[in-house]
């Protein structure tokens, strides 16, 4: 993640926009975030959650 921002502050906002990602585990916990990746997915599905983690980066980032 961008300095400064942790997965406490991305993944309501990506979850805002109908997508649940996770946060990293142990030392990398407020640093990273997980996509899962079990079952069944589609290249839309795929691009319908980057696309949602595009725009709440870009959400939370714009004027800091």
């Amino acid at each position: 993640l961008p300095e400064g921002m942790t997965s406490d502050v991305l993944i309501p906002e990506v979850g805002a926009r109908g997508i649940t990602i996770g946060a990293g585990y142990g030392k990398l916990h407020a640093s990273t975030v997980r996509i899962g990746h079990m079952g069944d997915h589609t290249i839309d599905g795929v691009t319908r959650c980057l696309a949602a983690c595009t725009d709440a980066l870009m959400a939370l980032t714009v004027g800091r």
